[in-house]
């Protein structure tokens, strides 16, 4: 099958499930959507397997191996990724409680201009009085 005849089939079976999703019995339209999700994991799961297949070949053959006529081996393969351990986290020498405090302490002096603010914004709120005749 041809590559634009496989895209052209494949966006025809989306559209038809998109529309079946719609238009269905709604039992009907998600079993149809669990199917959809199984052949899309099956298909998902062996490509997977292919890509890994291909980055750690078995065989000398699938490695790219290339016969020089002196009979030395070259590898044409790819090579897989080097594995690195995670980095472990640092481990604190305090406990997380024991930080120091970043408050400082109330003093009489703002105690006070607090209490005076506070009396001062509960006294009665005064009428404003016209300043000329008014008629």
């Amino acid at each position: 099958m041809a590559d634009q005849d496989y895209q052209n089939e494949m966006r025809r079976y989306i559209e038809v499930v998109k529309k079946m999703a719609f238009e269905a019995p709604l039992e009907q339209a998600l079993d149809d959507l669990k199917t959809l999700t199984q052949a899309t994991q099956q298909i998902t799961d062996r490509i997977d397997m292919r890509v890994r297949k291909s980055l750690n070949p078995t065989d000398k053959e699938k490695k790219g191996a290339v016969v020089k006529k002196k009979g030395r081996v070259k590898s044409k393969g790819i090579k897989p990724m080097p594995l690195t351990t995670p980095t472990k986290p640092k481990q604190q020498s305090t406990m997380p409680t024991t930080n120091s405090p970043t408050s400082t302490a109330v003093s009489q002096t703002d105690y006070n201009r607090v209490k005076q603010d506070y009396s001062q914004s509960l006294q009665p709120i005064q009428p404003i009085k016209p300043i000329g005749n008014v008629t």
